[in-house]
């Protein structure tokens, strides 16, 4: 499980993260602080903008979105999260590099 904490001071362009060929794992984002400056968030859209994963089991619950993420092949993949408010939307990017264990020497140019 990864989570990320976004608030008003705290709000990257992007969020990364490092994971394995055939790996299931679940992305939390904390929308809380952020919640609290700019109102509830009503809707989370998680969006697959470049690269291979499957998006499942999403959720909304008092600002904190979730979803399972599963990739399958090795890469990078670019997931767009756009969180809307009664009058705002914040678009959050996730940056996840996918690695194949058995080919390391490849995905690091050995």
């Amino acid at each position: 499980m990864k989570t990320f904490t976004i608030s008003q001071d705290r709000n990257p362009e992007t969020l990364n993260d490092l994971v394995q060929v055939d790996e299931a794992k679940t992305y939390t984002i904390d929308l809380t602080p952020w919640a609290q400056d700019n109102g509830d968030i009503t809707a989370i859209t998680w969006t697959i903008k470049a690269g291979t994963v499957t998006i499942s089991d999403e959720s909304l619950t008092a600002n904190i979105a979730s979803c399972l993420m599963t990739f399958t092949q090795s890469g990078n993949v670019r997931v767009q999260v756009k969180a809307q408010t009664s009058d705002d939307i914040h678009i959050i990017n996730l940056g996840i590099a996918v690695k194949d264990r058995s080919r390391y020497a490849d995905d690091y140019g050995l």
